[in-house]
């Protein structure tokens, strides 16, 4: 099993997070590719000391950039 440090690798500030934060109390991470919801929610309950009610994970490949050289 991955340290929860490992884990999560860093707390997104984006627009759209900042919306989720305000309107959800939702966070989002950039968490580890082979972490499952159960080792994100502990992760998180171990570094925050807080209750994790839910866990979404998106898996999303990088865009593809053309190059014409």
């Amino acid at each position: 099993m991955l340290d929860a440090t490992k884990i999560l690798k860093e707390y997104r500030v984006t627009e759209k997070s900042s919306n989720l934060n305000e309107q959800f109390l939702q966070y989002t991470f950039e968490v580890a590719k082979d972490a499952n919801k159960a080792q994100v929610a502990e992760a998180i309950e171990q570094i925050f000391e807080v209750k994790v009610a839910r866990v979404n994970i998106i898996n999303k490949k990088a865009k593809f950039k053309a190059n014409r050289m």
